[in-house]
């Protein structure tokens, strides 16, 4: 899934059930908004078969400006500006 417009459908295939069934769910983005709504739509779906749905709150911006060396984050997160990525210590790269 490359898109967050793509998660409702990729949440209806019944392949997606068979793998989240039963597991913790982290779900992160770059400011967090996108994972509250996903955070929300995974729930009502699934709620009951999965054993938690987590969010980053604030996001992966507010992670960086929390642990400005990256803290337990290993390499980037893409996002869909002229950035194109952002790194712990890089928020521009």
């Amino acid at each position: 899934m490359r898109k967050s417009t793509d998660f409702a459908s990729w949440l209806s295939l019944p392949d997606t059930a068979d793998r989240l069934r039963g597991k913790q769910v982290l779900m992160y983005c770059t400011g967090g908004v996108r994972c509250e709504r996903a955070s929300s739509r995974l729930n009502a779906a699934m709620g009951d078969e999965l054993r938690g749905v987590y969010q980053l709150k604030g996001g992966v911006e507010e992670y960086f400006r929390a642990f400005p060396d990256g803290g337990h984050w290993r390499g980037k997160n893409f996002v869909f500006d002229k950035r194109e990525a952002v790194a712990a210590g890089r928020p521009e790269a």
